[in-house]
């Protein structure tokens, strides 16, 4: 995944009739993961589903279970290369709709960054 890739994502995502589109329930959102299995990006739109694959080949995953609620609290780290597709992902789109990021994090736990689109998902570094 390059950040080229994410800037075409984001220019075809938004495009007015792209806009707008029918919500997938939570309960059939599927995401696409990264080769490495580091990054996770869960289309919640049909028309971002149908734009992400345009532009990516990634497979299917599972989305995992994630329990913020029971997770420790701490630091946590995370590859710096990541945050910065992340914020490509998200920028020249929800803030110009005046649209909220939500992000949820915990020590030695997955971030989840979460838009009206779509989410990531970005796996810690855990030391051992």
């Amino acid at each position: 995944m390059k950040v080229r890739q994410v800037q075409k994502f984001r220019k075809l995502l938004n495009l007015p009739e792209n806009r707008n589109s029918k919500s997938i329930p939570e309960e059939k959102q599927k995401g696409y993961l990264t080769e490495c299995n580091v990054l996770m990006f869960v289309p919640k739109t049909e028309k971002c589903k149908q734009v992400f694959e345009s532009v990516f080949d990634m497979e299917l995953s599972r989305i995992p279970e994630l329990n913020y609620f029971n997770a420790e609290k701490g630091e946590c780290k995370y590859g710096i290369e990541y945050l910065t597709l992340i914020i490509a992902f998200f920028k020249n789109g929800e803030e110009e709709n005046n649209h909220r990021i939500v992000m949820e994090m915990a020590k030695d736990y997955p971030i989840t960054f979460e838009g009206t689109e779509f989410k990531i998902i970005l796996a810690p570094i855990v030391e051992n």
